[in-house]
């Protein structure tokens, strides 16, 4: 696809509403980037006050404007508003040329992985990096006639909209299998079924803190697992990093990471952890732990959802260490006391979860190809 390119700034500039008729006592929306999801453009709360509430660095929006945030812009916090309100001035209020730019497009633009890779390198300040505005005004993008833009919108409004059902979906599907679990087996903080309790490093083959070493990546190789690609018992593989092969040996020397194996985060979102699946070559990264299982002992289904409860940012304080950056003492998690029922309850539990798994499993559409349709058709 070959279309012209335009500046930002020629196309969308920062216009403010001007001369809003307004009393002081007047309710009206006011926005701050904690209320803005990331990379959805998602409102989380709106919250409406009096005017005479609103502080001074702030200014006027409508729903002419896209309104975007040139603070942390790794966040993607691009909001497309539906009515009047006033907002922060981290929040840059884009006016698009509506004869020559959809307002949809732009959103969809400026929330793409490509543009927020490079746009997140285009930074000043360290603790709180913002955007050089200079350069974002300066950058180009490709400008389809406006009928090309509106039918690429559809296209993405489209995918979107399934997306957001998987979501919905997963959600759904996760509560189904915490309450699964809770019925099956009680708390096992209070272990009411009276379950046999066994120290995690007992029923682990190996209990294998991570490297703490950032390797040198490449553009396409071996994926090196990182926080970032684990969820809440799942995978997310749009942010992927790779490695070379002599690096992939290098690292398996540590540990080779094998399905089954269950992969948790020792830092950052600490707690969430996966099954690796069948069939994906891995290596591991930094701020990881790596769990071999007995499988004599134990399912990986049942130690996963396990460990998923018992490493919820509520319970998990007893396996935290430090005082400024909190991360699990992979020490204490050897220690950890398991609640563990017979294999053949563990087995039962295993097959609920791997039907439930196959049936949200099988999307028209997962966020990594969203994003990666939303790349190609915006540029």
């Amino acid at each position: 696809m070959s279309w012209a390119m335009v500046k930002l700034g020629d196309v969308a500039p920062a216009t403010p509403v001007k001369n809003v008729n307004l009393n002081k006592d007047e309710l009206i929306w006011q926005l701050n980037l904690d209320q803005i999801e990331s990379n959805t453009g998602k409102v989380i709360d709106k919250i409406k006050q009096p005017l005479s509430k609103a502080g001074s660095s702030t200014h006027f929006f409508n729903n002419e404007h896209v309104l975007y945030s040139k603070l942390r812009p790794y966040l993607n916090k691009v909001i497309i508003p539906d009515e009047l309100g006033i907002a922060t001035t981290e929040l840059v209020p884009m006016k698009p040329d509506q004869k020559r730019l959809n307002k949809k497009y732009l959103a969809y633009y400026l929330r793409s992985k490509q543009f927020v890779d490079w746009i997140s390198t285009q930074v000043s300040g360290a603790k709180m990096p913002r955007v050089v505005m200079s350069i974002f005004w300066q950058h180009e993008m490709p400008l389809p006639p406006i009928a090309e833009q509106e039918r690429i919108v559809a296209i993405l409004d489209k995918a979107n909209g399934i997306l957001h059902k998987r979501k919905k979906i997963k959600k759904l599907a996760d509560d189904f299998l915490d309450a699964t679990f809770l019925a099956m087996f009680g708390d096992p903080v209070v272990n009411d079924k009276k379950w046999s309790i066994k120290k995690l490093n007992d029923i682990c083959d190996n209990v294998i803190d991570c490297p703490h070493s950032t390797p040198k990546w490449v553009d396409d190789g071996i994926i090196c697992v990182r926080t970032s690609n684990l969820s809440k018992g799942g995978w997310v593989w749009s942010d992927s990093r790779f490695v070379n092969n002599e690096t992939y040996l290098e690292r398996t020397k540590r540990s080779v990471v094998e399905k089954g194996d269950i992969i948790l985060s020792r830092e950052g979102t600490v707690g969430v952890a996966a099954i690796v699946p069948e069939n994906l070559k891995l290596c591991m990264g930094q701020r990881l732990v790596q769990l071999k299982l007995d499988k004599n002992q134990v399912t990986p289904e049942y130690l996963l959802a396990f460990l998923l409860y018992e490493l919820d940012p509520v319970r998990i304080s007893r396996v935290m260490s430090g005082s400024t950056s909190k991360h699990i003492n992979v020490s204490e998690l050897r220690q950890l006391d398991v609640m563990l029922p017979p294999m053949r309850e563990q087995k039962l539990f295993s097959e609920i979860r791997k039907k439930i798994i196959n049936i949200y499993n099988k999307p028209d559409i997962d966020s990594s190809l969203f994003e990666a349709l939303s790349s190609q058709l915006t540029s």
